[in-house]
């Protein structure tokens, strides 16, 4: 069997309009800032966040979460056992996206460093996110695992 070379180009760009040129395009297109509001929906709404920490090695770990923010602070459950857990114990820079589930195009990257890791309301944040999540379904499955809300 013949191996077919092939590429995958990722960009955040999308791609011209029929009539535009590349000339025409700039570093800043397919990209809008959001007014606060829009950040607060991205969150209020079902969307999942996808946090990245480092690892020990420095290499990125990818993460599916669930999310709430208050104010401006972005609220992460998980548990305490978890890798995610475990690279912010040793390094507190994390990078954050969140994507509209119906518009992949209305999105938002976020860095920063986490400021807060507490158990305390953990089990109770978790209650309130399967709730907005997946509808109590996942408190049922694991109700003695040991919770931790990151603050970022």
């Amino acid at each position: 069997m013949k191996k077919i070379p092939t590429s995958v180009e990722i960009v955040d760009v999308p791609p011209p309009a029929y009539n535009e040129t590349e000339q025409e395009l700039s570093v800043s297109t397919g990209t809008t800032k959001l007014d606060k509001e829009e950040l607060h929906r991205l969150f209020r709404d079902r969307n999942l966040a996808f946090l990245t920490t480092l690892s020990k090695d420095g290499s990125p770990h990818v993460t599916p979460v669930w999310t709430e923010m208050i104010d401006d602070l972005i609220l992460i459950n998980t548990f305490e056992s978890s890798a995610k857990n475990k690279h912010i114990a040793n390094d507190k820079r994390i990078a954050l996206s969140i994507v509209e589930q119906n518009n992949p195009f209305n999105m938002v990257s976020i860095k920063g460093k986490v400021i807060e890791r507490t158990t305390e309301g953990a089990d109770e944040h978790l209650i309130k996110l399967a709730k907005k999540y997946v509808f109590e379904i996942y408190c049922r499955i694991f109700p003695t695992t040991s919770r931790i809300n990151i603050e970022s």
